[in-house]
């Protein structure tokens, strides 16, 4: 009976061991998250590349007459891209398009294309 619970109290003590040892490294884990968070932007570059260098001069833009649509055409016009709107809806795209156009301080070219979703390419 004695042997049974000397097993016992190994099996026990072997789960607080590992259990122990997993927190501990969560621990550190955690910590070194906290610190990398508080430092890294002490240590991003401090000049962001524009976006005509990095992705091209043209943006695409579906959904481009509302919401998050319009709000991305509005911005990268903004920052200077050409920028060719999509949308379903071609009385609020002209609007939406006049609007940019008005807007943006841009040098950029802006298209508008229609695109009714009753027909389809042959």
């Amino acid at each position: 009976m004695a042997v049974l619970e000397d097993n016992g109290v190994y099996v026990f003590a072997t789960i607080g061991v590992i259990s122990i040892f997993f927190l501990f490294f969560d621990t550190i884990y955690t910590l070194l998250q906290l610190i990398h968070g508080i430092l890294a932007p002490y240590f991003a570059p401090k000049e962001v590349p524009p976006f005509n260098e990095k992705f091209g001069p043209w943006a695409l833009i579906t959904g481009a007459t509302d919401g998050i649509g319009k709000a991305y055409s509005k911005e990268l016009a903004n920052r200077g891209l050409n920028i060719v709107l999509v949308s379903r809806s071609e009385p609020k795209l002209q609007v939406t398009a006049k609007e940019i156009g008005e807007f943006t301080n841009a040098n950029g070219q802006l298209h508008a294309l229609f695109q009714s979703p009753n027909t389809r390419s042959k």
